[in-house]
């Protein structure tokens, strides 16, 4: 999801998420995908937009059967979500389950949490955390300050390699922790549509004050050019663009979010969509093959 950011992977017969934004499950039934067999969740950080549909998430995959509790892979803070999310959802347990006895087990209602904890905030370590068949998830540090710890993901499978930033600024580290990747499915802020869009918001004392607090944004971001700059260094072969910042409203805005990004990256790049597909398979050849599916096929 481009706004509030949710990744579904499928993968060695297993369906997990990154992040679970607002709207996940909902976004989840468009793809006719099924909630109940989604399993894990890999959260890259505690920003609302990242996690406002957990707990929707966790309550209707109960709801509709699921098997085993959901397991929830994040950062320091995650017993505190997990346990808040249990206490506000208790007394919709207890009714549903209640009223359908045999049927909904209130311990299925309640997911299981995995604190995930790697070491310093400029570490160059991509830890292994999680594995299915020959599927790998494995998870690194990023910057995005205040905001600590924030962390991106690293999947692979068979030879393909994703790498997937979470929110962050581009760093130095993230040239060997990129390298060689088939697919980085990046968040990006267009520096200059942003600013842009800040200036045609009005004179209002509100609309000012976002303008001259731009760089509180800009700071923990992405920018379009740093990701490019990057990519090509780091010999990334295909660059996905996501939570985007600003939402581009039109195909036009579209076009214009890449700007200035060829000049640094020659490789494809894509600016996603909210139920766009990417598919990844063997190419054979030692390396992942890549190919965009849009919501409108």
């Amino acid at each position: 999801m481009v706004k509030t950011p949710c990744l579904a992977v499928r993968s060695s017969g297993k369906l997990f998420l990154i992040d679970a934004g607002e709207g996940a499950a909902a976004r989840i039934g468009q793809l006719d995908l099924n909630l109940a067999q989604v399993d894990p969740i890999f959260i890259t950080h505690w920003h609302s937009d990242h996690f406002g549909g957990l707990a929707m998430g966790i309550n209707e995959s109960w709801f509709v059967v699921a098997n085993s509790p959901f397991n929830i892979y994040g950062p320091y803070g995650i017993y505190n979500t997990m346990e808040g999310i249990r206490k506000s959802f208790g007394p919709d347990i207890l009714f549903r389950s209640s009223n359908r006895q045999g049927i909904l087990d209130p311990i299925l209602a309640v997911a299981t949490p995995h604190l995930v904890n790697i070491a310093g905030e400029q570490t160059e370590i991509v830890q292994d955390i999680w594995h299915h068949g020959n599927t790998y998830v494995s998870v690194f540090a990023v910057h995005h300050e205040p905001v600590f710890p924030a962390f991106g993901y690293e999947i692979r499978f068979g030879p393909c390699k994703v790498i997937v930033t979470g929110d962050t600024h581009v760093f130095d580290t993230l040239e060997s922790i990129e390298r060689d990747a088939d697919l980085l499915i990046s968040e990006a802020l267009s520096y200059e549509q942003y600013i842009s869009k800040l200036k045609q918001t009005g004179n209002n004392r509100r609309a000012r004050l976002r303008y001259e607090k731009a760089d509180q944004i800009i700071h923990y971001h992405s920018n379009t050019l740093d990701i490019a700059k990057m990519a090509t260094k780091s010999g990334v072969k295909s660059i996905a663009l996501t939570h985007l910042i600003p939402p581009p409203v039109t195909e036009e805005d579209k076009k214009g979010f890449v700007t200035g990004m060829s000049k640094y990256y020659s490789g494809p790049i894509r600016v996603m969509d909210d139920l766009d597909e990417i598919v990844l398979s063997d190419s054979g050849r030692g390396q992942g093959r890549v190919e965009y599916l849009s919501d409108e096929n």
